[in-house]
């Protein structure tokens, strides 16, 4: 049962024989062993310690040194899974001198995976790998394809943390291999996970980690899903889709509720500050910034100390304080100096750089990012950990040369920053996500206008389109539409989907009320005003609500098509009733609409316009049967 997925069935199962009269000893150190797995891999953490804890008990009444070290190899994943990695590696070494003792080499190579893992959690990537190649080798000589394969996944965790990036791809491709061959689909899981989750080509990472989320699904490890949706969430914020990235990201937060792992809760309130960073809500940072800093209290971890202090950065400049917000990035950088892995680093030297040429140094700024491209170039791939990218790295560079006088030689770093900003979606064929990584990511739109100054040329609007993926999500935002509960969700809702399929760069949601037409969602770029885009747009407002069609528009018209803005007025209309008007617009820069955005935006104001008449209705009905309910007790009453 618990091979093919069925966890929840598999914990009946061994609850019931566990509850049989007569179990031996023996019997009930393997059901317990059998329940503490499936009892993490649906994510009750606590239950699979009592049962760890249970095992170990049985175990010293056995009184063997087989018992014992399958006791507390278990306990020692249960420690992990809770964040205790300390503790898991002290009972993963107590366990290998039982193994060893009982001369049972299967336990022993299961010792040495625990405490690999135990190891490389705990930043020890060094030790961590060493007793992951030694497992390795056990289960190989013991013929286990199954264990054989994970601890080639252990192995790719340990390069990764020890930034060495051909070594990673290496072990996880095996590992991947092997999983496949045995039938292993939680291993496919981790292995896809590991292969996928920092790809340059941020389409092939969504389908990769996509994959590795089914993979985890089949096998019924729910628990290893949360991790696959904060990498997922990490690969929507890197699109710039922040608000769909912190709903995924949100969510996970819910679910890592009932595991109490401090450490996965603290690296996850760490995506939310990011992201509420990128879309300037210096409120929300500061509240997931403080959840960080209370967790780490305990963890002491100094990715988690990094994450406070770069949070500070954030709000300094939000608030257009310069100077705290140097002092900030400074300290960012010496949180994470020295560290194998060097994609924070990086990131925070940006940072740093930025800071100084807004206080008017260029020559510290070229210091820090002079630093910044040299860890990238001493990096076996380019690619950055999370959101990280060195394309922040890269324009920081060319922005401090300009400012230092060095104009010539700031044409290379602005190169380097435009040709990672195409090969970020290379093979992405859906046009709606292509721009959107072009508009909604900050440092990208400054890049590409930079670029364009220069004369370059402009491959990333010449890119091949496919209609299949953008009208796939069309049909599952409706299935998903009628979900909603609340015209408060359906407003959110309506405006992410817009973005999403067409990559619009704004977008306005429009309902008509009594009084007027009433803003009822939007988002646009960084510190523009809905209200004054309002303003402009009612003429052709007023054009669709007359002619009740979808209308597309280029303009100026006299200009270049990559000087013009495109822009969509759809009205949303459900039985002949005009409920309001959905407006998109992007700039030439970064895209062009053209019929096939059109049909999609008016097939989404028709699912949408059905949805928000069914919500209404909905919400009608319930408030008449409250008011008839109060009626009925108030006569009650008399």
């Amino acid at each position: 049962l618990a091979w093919a997925g069925q966890q929840e069935q598999a914990i009946a199962g061994a609850t019931a024989a566990l509850g049989v009269p007569k179990v031996t000893a023996a019997e009930r150190l393997a059901w317990l062993d059998l329940r503490a797995e499936s009892l993490l891999a649906v994510g009750d953490f606590e239950a699979a310690r009592a049962d760890a804890r249970a095992m170990q008990t049985v175990a010293k009444g056995l009184g063997d040194a087989a018992s014992v070290a399958r006791a507390l190899c278990r306990l020692s994943l249960v420690q992990v899974r809770q964040g205790d990695n300390p503790g898991a590696a002290r009972s993963a070494r107590a366990g290998l001198v039982a193994a060893r003792k009982a001369r049972d080499f299967r336990l022993e190579a299961l010792a040495l995976f625990r405490l690999a893992e135990a190891e490389w959690r705990a930043q020890d990537g060094q030790a961590g790998l060493r007793h992951a190649e030694r497992a390795t080798a056990l289960f190989e000589r013991l013929g286990d394809a199954v264990w054989q394969g994970r601890a080639w996944w252990s192995q790719a965790c340990a390069q990764a943390d020890l930034g060495r990036h051909a070594e990673r791809m290496q072990a996880a491709t095996r590992a991947l291999a092997l999983a496949e061959q045995s039938g292993d689909r939680a291993g496919m899981g981790s292995a896809l996970n590991l292969l996928e989750r920092e790809h340059p080509d941020v389409a092939r990472r969504i389908k990769g980690l996509q994959k590795s989320l089914d993979a985890f699904g089949a096998a019924g490890y729910s628990e290893r899903q949360h991790g696959i949706r904060h990498n997922l969430a990490l690969a929507y914020g890197a699109m710039g889709l922040y608000r769909r990235a912190r709903r995924m990201a949100l969510a996970v937060l819910d679910a890592e509720q009932r595991s109490q792992n401090p450490a996965s809760r603290a690296l996850t309130a760490g995506v939310v500050a990011a992201l509420e960073a990128f879309m300037h809500n210096a409120e929300g940072i500061r509240l997931w910034r403080d959840e960080v800093a209370r967790l780490n209290e305990q963890l002491g971890n100094r990715i988690y100390t990094w994450m406070v202090v770069w949070s500070d950065g954030r709000m300094a400049e939000i608030d257009g304080d310069a100077k705290r917000w140097r002092r900030c990035a400074q300290a960012a950088v010496d949180a994470v100096r020295g560290m194998p892995e060097t994609s924070v680093e990086i990131m925070s030297l940006a940072e740093l750089a930025q800071a100084w040429l807004q206080l008017g140094k260029p020559r510290q700024a070229l210091a820090a990012s002079t630093r910044a491209v040299d860890l990238i170039a001493a990096r076996e791939s380019p690619n950055l950990a999370g959101f990280g990218s060195p394309v922040p790295a890269w324009w920081a560079h060319c922005l401090a040369l300009r400012g230092a006088g060095q104009a010539a030689a700031s044409r290379q770093p602005l190169e380097r920053a435009y040709r990672f900003v195409c090969d970020g979606v290379a093979s992405l064929s859906d046009e709606g996500l292509r721009r959107s990584w072009f508009n909604k990511v900050e440092v990208h739109r400054e890049v590409i206008a930079a670029w364009r100054a220069q004369g370059g040329e402009l491959p990333h609007l010449q890119a091949d389109s496919n209609l299949r993926e953008p009208f796939e999500r069309l049909v599952n935002s409706g299935l998903r539409l009628n979900e909603l509960r609340s015209e408060a969700e359906w407003r959110e809702f309506i405006v992410d989907e817009a973005i999403e399929l067409s990559g619009a760069e704004r977008v306005l949601l429009l309902i008509d009320a009594p009084d007027g037409l009433q803003l009822a969602g939007s988002q646009l770029p960084i510190g523009e005003d809905p209200a004054a885009l309002l303003a402009a747009v009612t003429p052709w407002i007023d054009v669709a609500r007359r002619s009740r069609t979808v209308r597309l528009r280029h303009g100026p018209e006299a200009a270049e098509a990559i000087d013009q803005r495109s822009c969509l007025v759809t009205p949303l209309i459900a039985q002949r009733e005009l409920l309001g008007f959905l407006y998109a617009d992007i700039e030439g820069l970064y895209g062009r609409f053209h019929d096939a955005d059109r049909d999609l935006l008016a097939m989404l104001a028709s699912q949408a316009a059905v949805a928000l008449a069914n919500l209404r209705t909905q919400e009608g009905l319930e408030r008449t049967v409250t008011e008839r309910t109060a009626q009925l007790e108030q006569r009650a009453g008399e």
